[in-house]
């Protein structure tokens, strides 16, 4: 059987608690970079990762939290911007 190539992580079973916790944070941290970049869904779904390892991490649900409230505003500001645009077109 072959094992995981080096750019592959390797499977959660075989991690120790304190690799376990490093990749939970290097996750967190990427996301936070995903998030700061504008790139929400990807975010969500990096710090969904965490939640994959770590059911209970807190961090990683208030970020996900964050980042859905602030698509959430994205997706309003987007309607009325398109609403506002429509009054003007008429």
């Amino acid at each position: 059987m072959i094992g995981p190539t080096p750019d592959e992580p390797a499977p959660l079973e075989a991690l120790s608690e304190m690799e376990r916790q490093a990749r939970i944070e290097q996750l967190l941290v990427s996301g936070l970079d995903e998030y700061f970049a504008g790139r929400l869904e990807q975010a969500v779904n990096v710090w969904t990762r965490v939640l994959f390892l770590d059911r209970a991490n807190d961090r990683a649900r208030a970020y996900i939290d964050r980042a859905r409230r602030a698509q959430g505003e994205r997706q309003r500001e987007t309607e009325s911007l398109v609403h506002q645009g429509l009054q003007a077109f008429d």
